[in-house]
């Protein structure tokens, strides 16, 4: 299903030799991903701010709502959509084990405190895996605001309809009507996997979100693409052809569980990788997603920042916020956690 094949393989596939060595490499310790350079605040969340959303949103102003890892709340051009909501403190089949929450979200789990103003008109999951589709996320999310419609990758609609919930199943390049004339929301090719268990590996598919307004007949400019979702990647061709198809307003790139570089490079970006994605996307501005949230792999909050800072150098339009901070397009006025750590 990978279009970008090296020398004929999927570089995603991973043989048992792979995953031994991988185990070997994370009971081993590594001060320069392990040791920390701070006592966690740069990830402890803030209180939302819903009055600005209100207004922002009022003023069709896209802004992105970091809500933790890959969980993105944005408007958009009149739009509320919710991307891959995951707040449980576990991101695994059973709660007793798995990779742990750092910090709590910053609204609660059962959306209680979530204004029915806001309530997505839309949530958009990128794949199976558990840090991106959770269970217990996704069904108190569907009790507290039944009327949101569901999109999914090809073959993950199964997955809902099992807990009472429709979905739309969309294909790469598939295109969904918004509820504005122009808009439409397009399923994105992007380079990964998918599962819930080992023997069910990419009988689903997997994929970014983008919403895109059409061009006007006979126009000569590229058609826009105020708003970017890339889920979970790792770096491949799409995103110059995305770059040269599209005019990229705001992008929400992942930057993090990228160590060790040799096993994660093909399905997780780092951030010179993120850093060069927002470069051939040509994106307006960028929010750093898939960060600082759950103990996916070894490198910790704090050399994600420090390897941000780094990597970008003077350009400062791929931005890191704590949770429950929003990110507006005009980013040069907004906070960023590395700056503020440091390189």
């Amino acid at each position: 299903m990978n279009p970008w094949l090296r020398d004929g393989q999927d570089p995603c596939e991973k043989t048992p030799k792979d995953m031994a060595a991988f185990f070997r490499d994370w009971l081993r310790f590594d001060q320069e991903v392990e040791v920390s350079k701070t006592d966690g605040s740069c990830i402890s969340p803030v209180p939302v701010a819903w009055e600005e959303l209100r207004a922002l949103h009022a003023a069709g102003e896209p802004a992105a709502l970091w809500l933790g890892h890959a969980s993105v709340f944005c408007l958009c051009q009149g739009q509320r959509i919710l991307f891959d909501p995951v707040f449980s403190s576990r991101v695994s089949p059973v709660s007793f084990v798995g990779p742990h929450r750092f910090k709590p979200p910053p609204v609660s789990p059962d959306f209680s405190d979530w204004p029915a103003e806001m309530a997505p008109d839309i949530v958009a999951i990128s794949h199976a895996h558990y840090d991106h589709l959770d269970e217990a996320t996704v069904l108190s999310l569907h009790k507290r605001f039944p009327d949101i419609r569901w999109c999914v990758p090809l073959g993950l609609g199964s997955w809902l309809r099992k807990r009472g919930i429709e979905a739309t199943e969309m294909d790469w390049w598939q295109e969904m009507p918004l509820a504005a004339q122009d808009l439409a929301l397009v399923a994105l090719p992007v380079q990964h996997w998918a599962n819930r268990f080992p023997w069910d590996r990419n009988t689903t598919l997997w994929c970014g979100y983008g919403v895109v307004r059409k061009a006007p007949a006979g126009a000569k400019e590229k058609p826009a693409m105020p708003l970017c979702f890339l889920g979970d990647t790792g770096y491949c061709p799409i995103f110059q052809l995305l770059g040269a198809k599209y005019n990229v307003g705001l992008a929400l790139v992942p930057i993090g569980a990228y160590h060790p570089r040799w096993f994660m490079a093909p399905s997780h970006t780092d951030p010179a990788d993120a850093v060069r994605i927002v470069d051939e996307l040509g994106a307006d501005a960028a929010l750093a997603i898939h960060w600082g949230t759950y103990r996916l792999t070894k490198e910790t909050p704090e050399v994600q920042l420090r390897d941000l800072a780094k990597a970008r150098g003077s350009d400062r339009r791929l931005r890191a916020v704590r949770p429950g901070v929003h990110l507006v397009t005009t980013a040069a006025a907004s906070p960023d956690e590395a700056d503020r750590l440091g390189a």
